[in-house]
């Protein structure tokens, strides 16, 4: 719509109630009111709607936690990663067994 209104009182009026038939212009897809010369601007800035927060599994252990100051060593010993060793002539269903032990680690020695 491109209406030529003079009178501020009429344009405000005009205004409102166009953000009351457009519920608004913050959102996505609204459209854009503006009045020339610029002294009024609705819809430039859009909100993007709000996602609906996701709720996480409860956590497992919750000791399990690292931070950027976590010591290394305590790093290691929350993942445990002994190396899981094998020995050439051991069939692969016991290569197999020895590595569901150590589920964090993924190489066999």
């Amino acid at each position: 719509l491109l209406a030529a209104i003079e009178d501020d009182d009429l344009l405000e009026q005009a205004m409102a109630e166009a953000e009351q038939v457009m519920d608004g212009f913050d959102r996505p897809h609204s459209g854009l009111l503006l009045a020339v010369p610029v002294t009024h601007v609705r819809g430039l800035h859009k909100t993007k709607p709000r996602q609906t927060q996701q709720e996480l599994p409860p956590v497992i252990r919750p000791d399990w936690s690292v931070r950027r100051d976590t010591p290394i060593e305590v790093v290691a010993e929350i993942l445990s990663l002994e190396p899981t060793i094998v020995h050439p002539d051991m069939p692969l269903e016991t290569v197999a067994q020895a590595m569901t032990q150590r589920c964090n680690v993924h190489i066999a020695c």
